[in-house]
């Protein structure tokens, strides 16, 4: 464990500006949200969240396959420099327990993914407090946890100071690249920070969501909370953990290119299949299939909660549905 000044830092993440993009929390015209920093004077370190999580830098919105031309298949071509993502929250970060489980560790390993997953260092940021719409803690994310990344930091506004720890190898080897004395007041601090977290309250409290929502499955509810939901898709492109796609041939059958882009479970369409028959016809099925793909089908298959109450889909609903109601509702 280190401690380096904000000065100290900000020269640090130059430097590594010279082998990778840094991509970091700025202030814009909607928020504060990632980008690619060329003033580092602008990153924001304290804030609670960003507008979006980081996933569309490793899992992007539109992303081209491979071009075809007159038979001829050309690869998609690859990035040429490696990626900094700084200041990660540790909703965000677990979010990749996700990701990593469906594209990488189970067979057929997507190569689109962990091209980008390998070629990026992700240092995360403990949470300074929390929003009124955060509940990370019911996942057990301890937020104030600079354990998860290739790095972890925590930012002291109070002496303008950051705490800094490598856990990968390769975030070892950047830290202990870093001219500065070890410290050993990290947990005083830390518990200066816990204050701010008392309302991010654990909804779940050990109780076992498998067997739950197992004999909930058609419960008579599913009829009435669903029905604030106008399928607009909103949740599933704002949620970290969210990672359905469709796949496209754009141009014509000669000339064109694939290209996989976002989609949402929200949609009519997304499981509508050719014959014209959809499973899920209304929204009832559609939202019932989103809470329990959150909260039974990848607990059950991975033992990884699909959610890490971050609080993106409460924010920017339209309709003002709130999950944690949805949690309460069945436990």
């Amino acid at each position: 464990m280190k401690k380096v000044t904000k000065t100290e830092f900000i020269n640090f993440l130059k430097k590594q500006s010279e082998t990778f993009d840094i991509i970091a929390p700025i202030k814009g015209d909607k928020g504060i949200d990632y980008d690619i920093i060329t003033d580092f004077d602008k990153i924001i370190f304290d804030h609670v969240n960003t507008d979006r999580s980081f996933k569309r830098f490793l899992f992007p919105q539109s992303q081209t396959l491979f071009e075809f031309k007159e038979g001829v298949i050309t690869e998609a071509k690859k990035q040429n420099k490696k990626k900094f993502i700084v200041g990660i929250r540790n909703c965000d970060i677990n979010s990749l327990k996700v990701f990593d489980y469906n594209f990488i560790e189970k067979e057929p390993v997507d190569t689109f993914y962990k091209e980008l997953r390998d070629n990026t260092i992700l240092i995360t940021a403990a949470c300074p407090a929390s929003n009124s719409t955060c509940f990370c803690t019911s996942f057990k994310i301890d937020p104030l946890s600079i354990g998860h990344g290739d790095i972890g930091i925590l930012f002291d506004k109070e002496e303008d100071s950051f705490y800094i720890q490598g856990n990968s190898s390769a975030g070892k080897d950047i830290v202990d690249g870093l001219s500065t004395k070890d410290t050993s007041d990290f947990d005083q601090k830390k518990e200066k920070y816990k204050k701010n977290h008392e309302k991010n309250r654990d909804l779940i409290k050990d109780k076992n969501l498998v067997e739950i929502f197992q004999s909930k499955l058609e419960d008579e509810k599913w009829g009435e909370i669903f029905k604030g939901c106008i399928g607009c898709g909103v949740c599933t492109f704002y949620c970290p953990t969210c990672y359905c796609f469709d796949i496209e041939e754009q141009g014509k059958f000669w000339n064109g290119k694939r290209v996989r882009n976002w989609d949402s479970c929200m949609f009519p369409i997304y499981s509508k299949e050719t014959t014209g028959h959809n499973p899920r016809p209304t929204q009832k099925e559609r939202y019932r299939n989103r809470v329990l793909h959150k909260f039974y089908y990848q607990l059950k298959h991975n033992n990884e909660y699909g959610c890490v109450g971050c609080g993106r889909c409460i924010t920017n609903c339209p309709t003002n549905i709130d999950i944690r109601n949805i949690i309460k509702t069945f436990i």
